[in-house]
């Protein structure tokens, strides 16, 4: 088991630790398995919190580490408090490292494309 930029080591209660793990693979699946379009809606399903549903996206983010793993409700619901960091590390801090990096690209310019 190994640590990826991103991911969240969640404890519950009992001290038992998870590691979350958002993918596209967790993403395609979250889309396949949820009636979730795009993420506006699946932010809509992950704020109605229904325990199916909060299952779902707690097993998608599980699998990339842990592999298939079935978690009782109760469970599923103490590791779903730890999504809203888990996306918002790969949906807002992801992309300013990305506009970080592309500002100290050098520039390209003139009607050759020369770098300046």
């Amino acid at each position: 088991m190994s640590f990826h930029s991103g991911d969240i080591f969640a404890q519950l209660s009992d001290g038992t630790r998870y590691q979350l793990r958002l993918t596209l693979g967790a993403l395609a699946e979250m889309s396949e398995r949820l009636p979730a379009k795009g993420p506006r809606q699946l932010a809509a399903i992950m704020r109605a919190g229904e325990p199916e549903q909060m299952g779902v996206i707690v097993a998608s983010c599980l699998r990339p580490v842990h592999g298939d793993i079935e978690l009782p409700h109760d469970v599923a619901r103490e590791l779903f408090i730890h999504m809203p960091p888990l996306f918002e590390r790969a949906f807002i801090s992801a992309p300013k490292t990305l506009i970080a990096k592309a500002s100290t690209a050098p520039k390209i310019s003139g009607k050759n494309g020369q770098l300046s």
